[in-house]
């Protein structure tokens, strides 16, 4: 998903009202477990190894939002 695309979805989320939830997200793709999303998204690179490393150390090809 690109940023954009996320960025409306989140402003229709708010233009319905839920701008004052909390944000979560899913520690694996199975939903096994939840979190709270507590940092700001940062700019950096995903690796091969599906590690991120933060733009001061790589390209800038993603965005982290946890």
């Amino acid at each position: 998903m690109k940023l954009n695309d996320y960025i409306k979805k989140l402003q229709k989320l708010e233009k319905e009202g839920y701008g004052e939830l909390d944000i979560i997200y899913a520690k694996d793709d199975e939903g096994n477990a939840y979190s709270e999303v507590f940092f700001n998204p940062s700019v950096g690179y995903l690796d091969e190894d599906g590690g991120f490393l933060s733009k001061e150390n790589a390209e800038k090809t993603h965005i982290c939002i946890n």
